[in-house]
């Protein structure tokens, strides 16, 4: 399966680098039903901690937002 064929939400969060790829069922469901502002929200968050980690010496991406879903 290409990032195309995946839902708006979860290829906007892919692209963003907030999940390192599609969750499973049922996790697939909770992205889907994102708002346009919480995928906003949560690409906000992971911009702040990516320069927060470029701020401490870091390479400026702190990785993925941990996610309670098994990946």
């Amino acid at each position: 399966m290409k990032v195309d064929d995946y839902s708006e939400n979860m290829r906007v969060l892919i692209e963003a680098g907030v999940i390192p790829g599609p969750l499973p069922p049922p996790y697939d469901r909770v992205i889907d039903d994102l708002s346009a502002e919480e995928v906003e929200a949560l690409i906000s968050v992971k911009a702040r901690l990516d320069e927060a980690n470029q701020n401490f010496g870091g390479e400026g991406h702190a990785g993925f937002i941990g996610m309670v879903a098994p990946l």
